[in-house]
């Protein structure tokens, strides 16, 4: 038996607008005083106790197909995780948002299907014998829709098949993870964890247990946080007012089904219920009862197990993601589930799916310090305060000012003077200023700013891409007369005050026959549009092999080493060297060396939309 990670990415991240957003959304910021995003650190707490090292396996991330490439990066830019290393992760691409109930089964799917669950040979759902047996009938072991050979989940065939080569078991247990939540003691979290496997494995090892065997009798375990005040942003976990403070001998073994002795961990405890977030006064008598615990989101639980309730509870859910499964294409570690069949599964998250209909279920109550970083004040709330109750994060000043959050996401100086009870959230590119008790509302705002087709609702003022992000410094026309070097304030705030002077003239030293020619190509009885980014390539990344049909370029490598492919020809470029592409030319833009890469580029043209791109080689395999 092994524990094996299931880590949710897909979360669009709305309520922290403005500095999340759908494109680039808040699991993969750096959001607390660590440089590490809240994904990342969640990878890293997973490490964090040698406990559970011997069992504990390279994770299993489930992600919007969106944030592929960000995943991987991210994952890259880990410092070194014990033993994994990054092509042992696997990365689940979801074709659209489902809501984590689908989400965890395709996982779940994935692991209960290589000789164990859904196997071919073996297993619940084996093609010979078992919970869905092989001969005969819809889902039979020869020609049905759950082959044994040769479908999907078949434990024979290729890659693309659904054969995806790893030592996965029936009996291993999911260990579901948000990848959006903050833990201070990311340690005393694992020995919680260790808990609930603790008990789990004693369940897997009673005598009276057929190994392989799929039922829903194994308990599912969660985790529920100790509450510090009454927060109405939370759902709550209720467990039997008898039992709170018991240990895990008095208040499990008979929900286990076991003897005290036999029961496992130190304060285990049955469910109750799962309750909705509730108003302020009835979060303060939930604190007052003290049987009653923040949801944390966290589960534990076996992979046939799951599968056996997702069978039974949602059946929809569990015939969608298997077939989306079965017909998935594998291409490095990433997995894709059939885009068709997926899209016919209901959204539907695991509390109301299962664990609200589900009556064996132990919670472990955790001590901790967590957050879901679900709003604006959950965010605050994990910065020191001073004096007046106000928190901040970036180049802040705040005077007279009480019971508020500042943060400056850009390069701005932000200020504050004689407010109080105010959230302040300043970006490149917007800026929000509510209330604190608006907090919980922002998702309502960005719903607003989506139907009324405000860019800024979804994309980042950096777009990100698998080569590295870019940039707009300012962009327009030249028969523009109120283009100057005050337009767009917010954008050339971000740019580097060393980047003007040296790179323009050095460009025009050396581009100027160059410049001839691109003046040549243009028409002067119409206006040209202009257009000035800001590029990072990352270490030995490059960008496709592409031309443009509408635009030439001009390329100031400010910072790093340059290898600049034009048709034909190669040139390799420092700092403060500059290089033109014609229109129409064949041409790519690499980064060599082991240090980031950061180019001004300088677009003119007719078109300047990111669809005028022809692309010949591309080393991610985009379109």
């Amino acid at each position: 038996m092994r524990l094996i990670p299931i880590i949710m990415a897909g979360g669009s991240g709305s309520r922290l607008w403005p500095v999340s957003r759908r494109d680039y959304p808040k699991q993969f910021l750096p959001l607390t005083e660590s440089d590490l995003s809240l994904f990342q650190l969640t990878l890293q707490r997973l490490h964090s106790t040698a406990e559970l090292a011997p069992i504990l396996a390279p994770p299993i991330i489930v992600t919007n197909d969106e944030y592929r490439f960000i995943v991987a990066r991210s994952m890259a830019t880990l410092p070194s995780i014990a033993n994994w290393d990054t092509k042992d992760h696997t990365i689940i691409l979801e074709p659209v948002a489902k809501n984590t109930a689908p989400a965890i089964a395709l996982a779940a799917h994935l692991v209960a299907g290589n000789g164990g669950a859904e196997s071919g040979n073996g297993g619940a759902e084996s093609g010979n014998g078992g919970a869905e047996s092989g001969n005969g009938g819809a889902e039979s072991g020869n020609g049905g829709t759950e082959s044994g050979n040769g479908g999907a989940e078949s434990g024979n065939g290729g890659t693309e098949s659904g054969k995806y080569e790893s030592n996965y078991s029936v009996d291993d247990l999911l260990l579901v993870l948000p990848a959006d939540a903050y833990i201070k003691e990311p340690q005393k979290f694992m020995t919680y964890v260790a808990q609930a496997v603790s008990h789990l494995q004693n369940w897997h090892e009673q005598p009276t247990r057929q190994t392989g065997q799929a039922d829903n009798t194994s308990p599912i375990g969660t985790f529920g946080v100790k509450p510090l005040h009454p927060h109405t942003g939370y759902g709550y976990i209720q467990t039997h007012a008898k039992d709170a403070g018991k240990s895990t001998a008095e208040a499990t073994g008979k929900a286990a089904g076991k003897s005290t002795t036999e029961a496992t961990g130190d304060n285990l405890m049955p469910v109750a219920k799962f309750v909705e977030k509730p108003d302020q006064e009835t979060a303060t008598k939930y604190l007052e009862q003290g049987n009653y615990y923040w949801n944390s989101g966290i589960f534990v639980v076996g992979a046939a197990s799951y599968l056996a309730r997702l069978q039974s509870l949602a059946p929809s859910i569990h015939a969608a993601t298997h077939l989306a499964m079965q017909q998935a294409s594998r291409r490095d570690n990433f997995i894709s589930p059939d885009a068709a069949c997926f899209a016919k599964s209901p959204a539907d998250s695991i509390d109301y799916a299962i664990m609200e209909k589900d009556k064996n279920i132990f919670v472990v109550p955790m001590d901790i310090t967590w957050s879901d970083v679900g709003s604006w004040q959950s965010l605050a709330d994990l910065y020191d305060g001073d004096e007046q109750g106000n928190s901040h994060k970036g180049d802040v000043v705040m005077k007279d000012t009480a019971n508020s959050f500042v943060m400056a996401a850009g390069s701005r100086l932000v200020t504050t003077l004689g407010v109080e009870n105010l959230t302040v959230i300043d970006t490149p590119d917007a800026v929000l200023v509510t209330t604190k008790a608006n907090n919980e509302n922002v998702k309502d705002l960005v719903s607003g700013l989506i139907s009324a087709k405000h860019p800024q609702a979804t994309e980042q003022y950096r777009s990100h891409r698998p080569w590295g992000w870019y940039e707009s410094l300012t962009q327009g026309d030249t028969n523009d007369d109120t283009n100057d070097d005050t337009n767009d304030d917010t954008n050339d705030d971000t740019n580097d005050d060393t980047n003007d002077d040296t790179n323009d003239d050095t460009a025009t030293k050396q581009n100027d026959n160059s410049n001839k020619k691109a003046t040549s190509q243009q028409t002067s009885s119409a206006a040209t549009l202009f257009q000035v980014k800001r590029l990072a390539v990352y270490p030995s990344a490059k960008l496709s092999l592409q031309s443009h049909k509408h635009r030439s370029e001009h390329w100031v490598v400010v910072q790093g080493t340059a290898l600049v492919t034009i048709d034909d020809e190669e040139t390799t470029l420092q700092s403060n060297q500059s290089i033109y592409i014609p229109l129409g030319a064949k041409h790519r833009l690499a980064n060599p060396a082991t240090n980031l890469l950061i180019v001004i580029e300088v677009q003119s043209g007719s078109y300047l939309g990111e669809d005028d791109i022809t692309r010949y080689e591309d080393i991610y395999s985009r379109d």
